[in-house]
């Protein structure tokens, strides 16, 4: 029996973002139907913040999509931008990114749908996304991110505050 594929795509979008740098990185892969890449890209950014690399993964990544795309499947970690993309969530920032892909999505009209993946949980594309991202920064800003909330958090403690995630 042949396997018919549900998406004609599927997009694998990850940022990430060193505000102490004030640089970060945005990677997609877009994969066919049978989960194959086709195109894999990775663009380094400076003076944004990490949802707006999120967003730029997911929105550079609908604009390379082949023409033939009807049927999109979007993976991404970030519920942030899942959900102000897609969901529910009020877009009270970042207007300029949502007007570039409103207007991707009023000329290619295909039908999107969106899956939110636990970032740095083993997944093969969002890991590779995240790699692309290191490696188009020339460092892991997962460490340096994981070190500034280590810091962040003893110095919360110090001070009797309480961090809520």
């Amino acid at each position: 029996m042949i396997r018919i594929p549900e998406y004609d795509y599927i997009i694998h979008a990850d940022g990430a973002y060193s505000s102490k740098r004030d640089e970060g990185a945005f990677a997609f892969v877009i994969c066919d139907g049978y989960e194959q890449p086709m195109i894999k890209k990775a663009y380094k950014i400076k003076h944004e913040t990490n949802n707006r690399a999120e967003l730029k993964a997911i929105i550079a990544a609908l604009y390379q999509l082949p023409q033939d795309a009807k049927k999109v499947l979007v993976e991404s970690d970030s519920q942030y931008a899942l959900m102000t993309l897609f969901g529910s969530w009020a877009r009270k920032k970042n207007e300029d990114l949502f007007d570039v892909y409103e207007n991707i999505i009023s000329k290619r009209r295909f039908v999107i749908e969106w899956s939110w993946v636990k970032g740095h949980s083993g997944d093969t594309f969002n890991e590779m996304c995240d790699e692309m991202c290191n490696q188009v920064l020339g460092y892991n800003a997962n460490e340096e991110y994981e070190k500034y909330k280590r810091i962040k958090e003893k110095k919360d403690k110090n001070s009797g505050s309480v961090l809520l995630y």
